[in-house]
């Protein structure tokens, strides 16, 4: 068996709500997955007969970011 490298993220999410009247307000949020970008690489290849045997040849998710925005009332 093999061990990979090791698999670092961090994840944010900030959140702000607004108060348009007395029952009625605006919550904004956004959130970031993988905010450093950090490579995160799957396990080496296994399979001896092939060329990539002992590499890695694909990596996790990259950096993604959402935003939402929700009205209660």
């Amino acid at each position: 068996t093999y061990r990979g490298l090791g698999y670092t993220t961090l994840d944010v999410s900030l959140s702000r709500k607004f108060a348009i009247s007395e029952n009625r307000s605006l919550i904004l949020k956004l959130e970031a997955f993988n905010a450093l970008n950090t490579v995160n690489l799957f396990l080496p290849n296994a399979d001896m007969s092939l060329s990539t045997f002992g590499k890695s040849t694909q990596a996790f998710e990259p950096r993604t970011m959402q935003a939402s925005v929700k009205f209660l009332f």
